[in-house]
């Protein structure tokens, strides 16, 4: 009897056993799917993540002063195609690049009440470009260049405190070293400032300084070399010795030099310097001043031969004595941004100059045959490639 009861315990312990067994192998087959669901979900996740974070923050609004001019306008078109928020603030007294797809208002950076009309946004970002920035009349009105290049920055540096800005990103030149003792220029270098828009930048410089001493804002200054590219305006007092050669070439007029052509510029494509800004924007702290340029000295002798030969213009080069306040060499050390900022031009010279002679071909010649043939002033005549 004893046995019978025994082998039935048995036998239900068995049976329970088996149960506890596929209970425990049914909870662990669970298990596993769901952490192999968690696991897809979390890099379903991450995925999504960096796919959004290389088109840039959506929600993350850029507001750029002078963002319809020739720089500006490179830095809108970038930032919109990495999903940023842009709004362009431009007194429209010399940029007339509008994008669509920006907001754009109508200001004076140096008029306080002017930047009213932004209050209801919130901005994470500034990049101050808006600047007079021709030497030669910065030497006949000096008065100009303070209110402009000085007394906006101000402007905008307490709207961007005001308004709990992240980071100023502040357009400044390499202008401010003056006639260098030594090349390649750092951003250590001697400061010798000789024209008064030399000097207004560098006192921008000293109020970025300041502001982020005192109300711990991160403000960015960047120390433009000679930028060239398309939009840049060859018909334009202010505009670049690139663009003012080109033009000259396409209209088989000679060359203009101011000088005996052995001075020397470091020439930086536009596309590059929209990169450092951005980059500038989005890895920069503190109070940093950073050279832009490509550590590539360029004669404006060589200069003109290069854009003769690439146009095959029948052209060649006209000496005139140097003018006030243009310097003789200027050679940019990039060692600083491309350390810390891990930023470095991808454009040479010779590709920069293809593009911007294309660009010119494209949107000024091309238009004014049009303009011709729809007038009928045109006067046929056998095409010369040039």
């Amino acid at each position: 009897m004893l046995n019978i009861c025994d082998q039935s315990v048995s036998s239900r312990m068995i049976h329970v056993r088996r149960g506890l067994y596929k209970g425990l192998n049914l909870l662990t087959q669970r298990l596993v799917v769901g952490f192999v669901v968690i696991n897809l979900i979390v890099a379903a996740g991450i995925i999504g993540l960096k796919s959004r974070s290389s088109k840039g923050k959506p929600h993350e609004t850029v507001l750029i002063t002078g963002g319809l001019g020739f720089i500006g306008s490179h830095v809108v078109d970038q930032l919109l195609s990495k999903g940023y928020r842009v709004i362009i603030y431009d007194d429209q007294s010399t940029g007339n690049n509008f994008n669509v797809k920006a907001q754009n208002y109508r200001g004076d950076v140096s008029e306080v009440n002017d930047f009213e009309q932004l209050d209801n946004h919130t901005v994470d970002y500034i990049v101050h470009l808006a600047a007079a920035i021709s030497v030669s009349e910065s030497m006949q009105n000096p008065e100009k260049y303070e209110r402009i290049n000085v007394a906006g920055s101000k402007t905008v540096l307490d709207w961007a405190i005001k308004h709990r800005v992240k980071r100023v990103v502040a357009a400044s030149s390499a202008a401010v070293y003056g006639p260098p003792e030594e090349l390649p220029l750092k951003e250590l270098s001697p400061l010798s400032p000789i024209s008064p828009y030399a000097q207004s930048k560098l006192d921008m410089e000293h109020l970025c300084d300041k502001y982020q001493r005192e109300y711990a804002i991160d403000c960015i200054s960047l120390r433009f070399f000679n930028v060239y590219g398309p939009r840049q305006n060859p018909k334009s007092e202010y505009s670049g010795v690139v663009s003012k050669f080109i033009d000259s070439v396409y209209n088989r007029k000679n060359i203009t030099i101011f000088g005996d052509g052995k001075n020397t510029r470091d020439f930086i494509y536009v596309k590059d310097v929209a990169r450092a800004i951005i980059t500038a924007m989005k890895e920069g702290f503190g109070f940093k001043v950073y050279n832009v340029g490509t550590q590539v000295a360029t004669s404006m002798n060589e200069l003109a031969v290069q854009i003769i030969k690439k146009a095959e213009a029948p052209v060649g080069i006209v000496y005139y004595p140097p003018r006030e306040g243009d310097i003789r060499y200027s050679l940019a050390d990039t060692t600083k941004i491309n350390t810390e900022l891990r930023w470095k031009p991808k454009t040479s010279l010779e590709e920069g100059l293809s593009e911007t002679l294309k660009w010119y071909e494209e949107t000024t010649v091309d238009a004014s045959k049009k303009s011709k043939a729809t007038t009928g002033t045109e006067t046929p005549k056998k095409s010369t490639r040039m």
